[in-house]
């Protein structure tokens, strides 16, 4: 018999799995995505609700006595987003000022509105503020097209 622990490290690998499959990440990236997919699902996992004493709640509402500060900047994990690169030279005004990226969760100890972005070029994380989110689409995960 398994315990509680091995289940639910289990069930959260699941949840990773769907969530990349869900965002259709190919099979050549899943390998680097999947530890971010992991921590996501965690993450996601303190807002199942909990009931104790006739009281309602989440996880995280339980732990920490208030909801979390990422709340209301829930996004589904692999959404596309232009992520603003800040340059100190100076660009040209026809130049990209922004590159693609895919949503991979939230960074912990952040302000409100703080996203954890994959680059699919740099296989880099870009942690920002500075986010527009690309209505309705996931990554192409083609590093030749554009979204």
């Amino acid at each position: 018999m398994s315990s509680p622990v091995e289940v639910g490290f289990a069930t959260l690998a699941g949840r990773a799995r769907a969530m990349m499959a869900a965002a259709n990440v190919p099979p050549e990236h899943r390998r680097a995505m999947f530890p971010k997919a992991c921590l996501h699902a965690t993450t996601i996992d303190g807002l199942v609700p909990e009931t104790i004493d006739g009281t309602t709640k989440t996880r995280y509402e339980w732990f920490h006595g208030h909801p979390p500060k990422w709340l209301n900047d829930l996004q589904q994990f692999g959404s596309a987003g232009t992520v603003v690169i800040k340059n100190r030279d100076i660009v040209p005004k026809s130049q990209n000022r922004g590159v693609t990226c895919v949503f991979v969760g939230f960074k912990a100890n952040q302000a409100a509105g703080t996203y954890s972005m994959w680059d699919l070029a740099t296989k880099g994380t870009h942690v920002t503020h500075d986010v527009t989110f690309l209505g309705g689409g996931h990554w192409t995960f083609d590093a030749t097209q554009a979204l």
